[in-house]
C-alpha cells in the first residue's frame, strides 16, 4: 500500500511520515526542501498538475500540508494555503479514486465559544466560525462532504486542539488545559486513522485526556487554581513559585469518537508530565 503525505516539512507531517516509513511505501510532499522519510517530491500545492502527479498511483493521502494562525498571515494567504492547495489535493482524491484522504482539520471547523450546558462539544455540532483561519476549516470539511455525493470519496477529517510544540514548564502547564494535545498524539491519531477502515466521511475530535467537567469549567472562569487543585494537590503553588500563573482551561471537546472509532487515546497528560517533574 502506497501512502502520500503533505506537509512533511512541517511538525505534524513530519512525524507521521516517520511513523508510516517502516510499514508503508511512502510518498512525502513540501514545498519547502525537507529530509523527509520515504520519497520526497518538493511541489507546490496550488498546481493542480504537480498534485495529481503525486496523488497518482497512491491508495491513501493524509493532507496535514497548512498554515495557522501560531503566525501572522494574510487572508489571501489564508485562503491559498488552507483551502485552495487542500481544494487542488481533495480534487485529485476524488478523480483517481483513493482509498481514502486523511484530512488535518482542527477543533476550529467548528469554532470555540460554546456554552457550559453544550460541553463536552461533539462532532455533529453545527458550525460557529469567528475568524478566517476556522472559516477554512469549515470550507475544506464542506469540500469533502460534497466530493463524497459526488464522487464517492471516503475520508476521516481529524480535528485536533492546539498542538504547537512546547517544552519544560510550558508544556506541564499547556497539559493542564483542555485545550492542548501533545505533537506526538496528534501525529498517533493521523497514524491510528490510516489503519482505520471508513465509508463516507467521519469527524474526530483529538483533544487532551483531562479530569475536568462542564461544571469545572465554569468554576474556573473565576477561579482557575482551585479547580486545578482539585485534581492536582499542590500544583498551582509549585508553578507560582517558578513564576508561572494558571490560566483558565478553555473547553472541553469529546474524545468518545476518536477512541471508539479510531481506537485512539493520548500518550501524554498531565500526570505523565507532573510524575517527571515533582522534586
Amino acid at each position: 500500500m502506497k501512502i502520500l503525505v503533505t506537509g512533511s516539512a512541517g511538525v505534524l507531517g513530519g512525524k507521521v511520515a516517520k511513523g508510516l516509513v517502516n510499514k508503508y511505501e511512502l510518498r512525502t510532499v513540501d514545498i519547502l526542501p525537507a529530509d523527509s522519510p520515504g520519497e520526497f517530491v518538493q511541489i507546490d500545492l496550488l498546481n493542480y498538475a504537480q498534485v495529481r502527479a503525486v496523488v497518482e498511483g497512491c491508495d491513501i493521502v493524509v493532507h496535514c500540508a497548512a498554515i495557522h494562525p501560531w503566525k501572522q498571515y494574510t487572508d489571501e494567504q489564508y485562503i491559498d494555503n488552507n483551502v485552495t492547495a487542500a481544494y487542488q489535493v481533495f480534487k485529485a482524491c476524488a478523480e483517481i479514486g483513493v482509498q481514502k484522504l486523511i484530512f488535518t482539520s482542527s477543533i476550529a471547523a467548528v469554532g470555540y465559544n460554546f456554552a457550559i450546558e453544550e460541553m463536552p462539544v461533539m462532532e455533529n455540532q453545527s458550525p460557529r466560525t469567528t475568524d478566517l483561519y476556522s472559516l477554512t476549516k469549515t470550507l475544506c470539511e464542506e469540500t469533502i462532504r460534497m466530493l463524497n455525493r459526488r464522487s464517492g470519496l471516503n475520508a476521516i477529517c481529524l480535528r485536533p486542539t492546539n498542538f504547537v510544540p512546547r517544552a519544560g514548564l510550558e508544556l506541564g502547564r499547556a497539559l493542564l488545559s483542555c485545550g492542548f494535545t501533545h505533537p506526538d498524539d496528534v501525529a498517533s491519531a493521523h497514524l491510528r486513522a490510516v489503519e482505520t477502515k471508513v465509508t463516507g466521511v467521519e469527524y474526530c475530535f483529538i483533544a487532551p485526556r483531562v479530569p475536568y467537567t462542564p461544571d469545572d469549567i465554569k468554576r474556573s472562569q473565576i477561579e482557575p487554581g482551585a479547580v486545578i487543585e482539585q485534581y492536582y494537590p499542590g500544583v498551582t503553588a509549585w508553578f507560582a513559585e517558578r513564576g508561572i500563573k494558571m490560566g483558565q482551561l478553555g473547553t472541553l471537546y469529546s474524545t468518545e469518537k476518536a477512541k471508539n472509532f479510531l481506537g485512539w487515546e493520548p500518550a501524554w497528560d498531565f500526570e505523565r508530565w507532573w510524575k517527571s517533574h515533582q522534586i
